[in-house]
């Protein structure tokens, strides 16, 4: 990744990984929310914002910038959820 914000072949592999990972996590949590699983799924959830954190951070580094600097404590101001 020589570029900022320029997409070649790597960067898409990589995301199209980071997607994949978030989508297995998101079944995760809708599962464990599906079962009533109050443990699995506030593991599951910090699993899939984990995802979701390293999605955005690699965008980030890669020059595409889709959220406003403050993204990350959105997150964190967000954790709450519960079943």
């Amino acid at each position: 990744m020589s570029n900022a914000g320029v997409i070649d072949d790597h960067i898409l592999e990589h995301y199209r990984g980071l997607l994949d990972a978030e989508d297995s996590a998101f079944n995760a949590v809708e599962h464990a929310y599906e079962e009533g699983d109050r443990e699995q799924f506030q593991a599951d959830l910090k699993l899939w914002r984990s995802c979701i954190e390293a999605k955005l951070q690699y965008l980030e580094k890669c020059g595409f910038a889709l959220l406003g600097p403050e993204w990350k404590e959105c997150l964190r101001s967000r954790s709450s959820i519960s079943l």
